[in-house]
């Protein structure tokens, strides 16, 4: 039978990114890890292998290069490795299933497992600049010398939903700091600074309410001009318990100048070994509907850190007007989206990339409990899954401070 070269792509692409889903799943059963050489001390693999794995299942780009995966005898052994420190059966077995159609593909249509590299690795996206990572993680180390202060993942999910007639799109967000470190004693940080910011300017013309495990906090969470008295004057941040380190991590919410909401972690311990996750989680909705046929949401960079992802749910009613636009600024001169333009923007190779429903991604194996999380947030406003799309942006040592900006039509044109 005759193969044509589209076919074998579309299969090719998709066999491998299954693949690197089916082994993220199995990496979120685990110890949480957020590098290859602590997956393998975890694993008791051999780093090489250890690497391979954790590059296969964490590749920013659409699909994983052929040459992340490992031969059969070194999966069987990850497989093996995985069952006895806790990870599921089914999550195993799915991923065997999908080595094994890995290993089809790779007899059907290649001589030996250097032409399957070559052959599935022209279909591979290529990866960043070592020059450009080289700096990144220079910068990175100095940041965190200079502010003294450093987070091994900087995580933020947006949903953003359709409101009421009249409205905005509604947007829940979780921001959550994992592994945040203290390099030197005495220091406070500066967690988050957000506000709502319109074509006109700032405003307060909208409601900002906190989620609990339970589910929407509706008390002293108003803005604008439903009930602005707790709101504006600060608080305890609305910190998710159930998702953050134990005992719950103090964050204190400060509003500056009436409308912009700051989130301040006091200082504490210093060292890696009082390491805390920090995660808040709050709900954005009654903001009244402007001309603009645009909208973003945005996820500022402040906190000197090794991986940034944020994850994008948009409603398939939004979705379906075309994919969200990346925009990566630096804030150095402003920190107000509409006043940012092509002088403040930085130039990155990543992109946002399109994984389809919530559900049949691949969860971020740096973030524990992920998915948990999502399903969470959906809960929170009673959506599905599948009523979105989700898009992910993952950058190594990202700049600091910058801010990336998701641009999606609000309407067709």
């Amino acid at each position: 039978m005759t193969v044509s070269t589209n076919d074998f792509e579309a299969e090719a692409v998709a066999v491998l990114a299954d693949l690197r889903r089916c082994v993220a799943l199995v990496l979120g059963d685990l110890q949480p890890c957020v590098r290859a050489s602590e997956l393998s001390t975890v694993l008791n693999l051999d780093r090489s292998l250890g690497w391979k794995l954790w590059t296969l299942a964490q590749s920013g780009a659409s699909s994983p290069s052929p040459k992340h995966v490992p031969g059969r005898n070194g999966f069987q052994s990850f497989l093996d490795a995985a069952l006895r420190n806790g990870a599921s059966a089914a999550h195993v077995d799915e991923a065997r299933r999908a080595f094994g159609r890995f290993e089809r593909l790779s007899k059907e249509h290649a001589r030996d497992r250097a032409s399957v590299e070559i052959m599935l690795g022209a279909l591979t996206t290529e990866g960043r600049s070592r020059l450009e990572l080289s700096l990144r993680r220079a910068a990175f180390r100095a940041n965190a010398h200079f502010l003294g202060v450093q987070c091994d993942t900087l995580y933020q999910a947006d949903v953003v939903a359709p409101d009421g007639a009249g409205m905005m799109p509604r947007v829940v967000r979780v921001r959550g700091h994992y592994g945040l470190t203290r390099m030197r004693s005495g220091v406070s940080w500066v967690l988050s600074r957000s506000t709502l910011v319109t074509p006109s300017g700032k405003t307060v013309a909208y409601r900002r309410r906190a989620l609990s495990e339970a589910g929407v906090w509706d008390d002293d969470g108003h803005v604008g001009g439903t009930g602005t008295g707790a709101a504006l004057v600060g608080g305890p941040a609305p910190v998710a318990a159930a998702f953050s380190s134990t005992p719950t991590p103090v964050v204190v919410r400060r509003i500056v100048d009436g409308v912009v909401f700051q989130d301040e972690l006091e200082p504490g311990p210093v060292g890696r070994a009082s390491a805390i996750d920090v995660v808040t989680a709050e709900i954005v909705d009654k903001t009244p509907e402007h001309a603009d046929a645009h909208d973003a949401v945005t996820a500022r960079i402040s906190t000197p850190c090794e991986l940034l992802c944020f994850d994008v749910l948009l409603h398939e009613s939004l979705a379906s007007n075309g994919d969200p636009r990346l925009e990566v600024f630096t804030t150095i001169h402003s920190d107000v989206p509409y006043t940012l333009g092509s002088r403040d923007l930085l130039q990155t190779m990543e992109r946002f990339e399109a994984l389809g429903s919530p559900d049949r991604a691949a969860p971020v194996a740096e973030v524990p409990r992920q998915a948990g999380l999502v399903d969470w947030m959906l809960g929170s406003i009673g959506e599905r899954a599948s009523a979105f799309r989700l898009y992910r942006l993952r950058m190594r040592f990202p700049p600091v401070p910058a801010l990336a900006a998701a641009t999606y039509r609000l309407r067709a044109t």
